[in-house]
């Protein structure tokens, strides 16, 4: 008899038992993301072993798939099955423990915004292969995390997912739309340092789809280097950069997809200060210059502002100052007199003069803050 169909009781017994020691040590107290000389985690070894049964245990305990090695490997690279794999980008929300049963009146106090602000867009004619993934994070407090709330992000994203449908024709069902996404969310989307076939990879058609990526929600730097992260709803500020998802793996990533075009607009900042204070730990409202990565060719990044600016809201908190005028603009405000030409086209360089005539002026009026949108044209 084969000695390998002859070891798998023994095996399964093993399997059993180890299941069993993590359920103990986990209620012990051991760590989930402790690791070894070459940064692996738990995860990593469940995910390299194909032990769905022990990455489950370790998933529902809080583990990371988004947890880099030493290589910047993660668990999903490790993974050789499709159950593993499909475990691993599984969205997993985790739920808040209430010390006390909320009432009413604070579910309704604690609400965050959701109405888009109120647009007209011209309607463009449906194109059925154009893609967009589209992020709203506001809700950084409700896993108990020391990250502020980003308000407007809800609202804002579903502004834009309006112009997204109406003035770009993506039809919804081509729109990835995630709100208060995890670390494992993105890896998901946008793949990871070692592959870079994340789902937005995987829908886009070669040299027809064009693409577009909204992102609001929180930036950070951290490193050494102040390299630039977008900061997931599961993250702590301690811990942005293993939780976090690095700008460059972005970029780099998105200049490997064969898409036609693709734009990302950013209602971030990467300075480590945001509208509600420091996402710095134990810092006082410090504001860092981060390493921003070029921009592949092909690809527009438009962004709220300048690497070391904050991106401001308005007064009410229900939008931010970036995606209200940019909405604004793109609805046809933007190419109206003094900004444009009045030609029925709003081009970036009228965006940007129409941006600097109100979010400029309004976040400086507001706040007395310098806040200049960015678009820049890679390549």
């Amino acid at each position: 008899m084969n000695n390998d169909f002859k070891d798998r009781p023994r095996l399964a017994h093993v399997r059993e038992f180890a299941t069993a020691t993590m359920k103990l040590l986990l209620k012990s107290g051991a760590k989930i993301a402790s690791r070894d000389s070459k940064g692996r985690t738990p995860l990593h070894w469940a995910a390299k072993n194909g032990n769905l049964a022990a990455a489950k245990i370790l998933l529902d305990a809080g583990a990371l798939p988004s947890h880099s090695d030493k290589n910047g490997a993660t668990p999903i690279d490790y993974a050789e099955t499709a159950e593993m794999i499909s475990l691993l980008n599984k969205p997993r929300v985790a739920q808040p423990v209430l010390k006390t049963s909320p009432t009413t009146l604070q579910v309704v106090a604690n609400a965050l915004p959701t109405k888009p602000i109120d647009v007209r867009f011209r309607s463009s004619p449906t194109r059925p292969d154009d893609i967009a993934v589209i992020i709203g994070n506001a809700d950084y407090k409700k896993q108990g995390k020391d990250i502020p709330n980003v308000n407007p992000a809800y609202a804002d994203a579903e502004g834009i997912k309006q112009y997204f449908m109406k003035a770009k024709g993506v039809r919804e069902g081509n729109i990835i739309y995630l709100k208060d996404a995890t670390s494992a969310q993105l890896t998901g989307v946008f793949g990871s340092e070692k592959n870079h076939k994340g789902q937005l990879f995987n829908w886009v058609k070669p040299n027809v789809s064009k693409a577009y990526i909204y992102y609001a929600g929180h930036g950070a730097p951290t490193g050494d280097e102040g390299s630039a992260y977008l900061v997931p709803s599961d993250a702590t500020s301690e811990t942005v950069e293993l939780t976090g998802y690095p700008l460059a793996t972005l970029y780099k990533n998105l200049g490997k997809i064969p898409a036609k075009s693709i734009t990302v607009i950013l209602e971030a900042c990467f300075s480590g200060t945001s509208q509600t204070g420091s996402l710095i730990p134990r810092s006082s409202g410090i504001s860092v210059v981060p390493k921003v990565p070029q921009v592949p060719q092909n690809i527009t990044v438009i962004s709220a502002g300048a690497a070391n600016q904050i991106a401001s809201w308005e007064k009410d908190e229900k939008h931010s100052l970036f995606t209200k005028y940019f909405l604004k603009g793109m609805s046809g405000e933007g190419d109206k007199a003094p900004y444009g030409n009045g030609d029925g086209k709003v081009t970036y360089k009228e965006l940007g003069k129409y941006l600097e005539g109100t979010m400029t002026y309004f976040a400086r009026r507001y706040y007395g803050r310098d806040q200049k949108a960015q678009i820049v044209r890679g390549g």
